[in-house]
């Protein structure tokens, strides 16, 4: 198979993958529902489905944020890095991380733990955050510094705004 796509230029292949996914999706609806297009009708809406895909991929590129940082650096004499992440997991909880390195780039300590409820990954980010900084003070480290892959919650540490809550 693999010799078969690279006899092939990238446009076809993608055309092809477009209309096999296509293809698939029709076969499925016809099973489960009964529903059934005509051959032309999967063929002109798999090549629609390609072309959509292509012109969202390229709007995401024009607004696509460029990197703030590549890499890891070591923290300044006498900070304390406090690392965090945050993932939605699959059941509907999140997963909050932590690792926290000395100003030599040394291993301090980590933790994890798993919260219930469904939450948007940002906010999810932002308790990851708040789960540093509490081990942070737990453990009396100095100058804690956090560090978080979520650029939005970045920009709102940097930028605090007052909300006011009128209930």
């Amino acid at each position: 198979m693999e010799a078969a796509l690279d006899q092939r230029n990238v446009n076809e292949v993608e055309e092809w993958c477009a209309l096999l996914w296509y293809l698939w999706k029709e076969r499925n609806a016809h099973l489960f529902n009964g529903a059934k297009l005509p051959e032309e009708e999967i063929s002109m809406r798999a090549k629609l489905l390609l072309e959509d895909y292509k012109q969202n991929q390229q709007r995401k590129k024009e607004h696509s944020p460029q990197p703030v940082r590549q890499g890891w650096r070591k923290p300044a004499d006498g900070e304390t890095s406090v690392f965090t992440d945050a993932g939605i997991l699959a059941d509907g909880g999140a997963g909050l991380g932590v690792v926290i390195r000395d100003s030599e780039g040394r291993f301090i300590m980590a933790a994890a733990k798993r919260i219930l409820g469904r939450w948007e990954a940002e906010v999810a980010e932002a308790m990851a955050a708040e789960f540093g900084v509490q081990l942070g003070v737990q453990f009396r480290l100095p100058n804690v510094k956090v560090e978080t892959d979520c650029l939005s919650i970045v920009h709102k540490l940097q930028n605090p705004t007052v909300v006011m809550d009128e209930t």
